[in-house]
């Protein structure tokens, strides 16, 4: 049973479906209004599929990225093309030293360094094109500057 909400009206929908053989055409989904009932809000929906309940789980539109990179990654805060790389391999940088500049959304954004430490890597280039997440910068951080 799903409830629809438009302005201050309230309808609640129970969906009902059966699943054939792959290969079968699609089958129009059964729909029943019926009344609302006063429910808390739910953070999932569930539909009656094939006898059983199924639950969609309401996910974040923009979830947080899982950094798979070291604690002294540097990476794109989003997709972008970068401008300029202002360090290079064996610089010394401190907190806050700006490593690479990219633009994204017709924007110049400064990429900084977290914590003091060295260049050990730059996989990155002026001109490149980088999706989120992208490794733009490695520092091996001192020891004190390490979470």
């Amino acid at each position: 049973e799903l409830v629809a909400r438009r302005g201050h009206e309230q309808a609640a929908v129970a969906i009902e479906a059966e699943l054939g053989d792959p290969g079968d055409p699609p089958r129009q989904l059964e729909q029943q209004r019926r009344p609302p009932r006063a429910q808390p809000p739910q953070p999932h929906a569930l539909v009656h599929v094939a006898g059983a309940l199924v639950a969609f789980d309401e996910q974040p539109r923009f979830p947080e990225p899982e950094s798979a990179h070291d604690s002294g990654a540097a990476t794109a805060p989003m997709p972008g093309k970068i401008v300029e790389v202002r360090v290079t391999v064996g610089d010394r940088v401190e907190a806050g030293d700006v490593l690479v500049v990219m633009e994204a959304m017709k924007m110049e954004h400064t990429v900084r360094a977290a914590a003091p430490g060295t260049v050990v890597g730059l996989p990155v280039v002026a001109g490149d094109q980088v999706d989120a997440d992208t490794l733009l910068a490695l520092l091996q951080l001192d020891e004190d500057g390490a979470r």
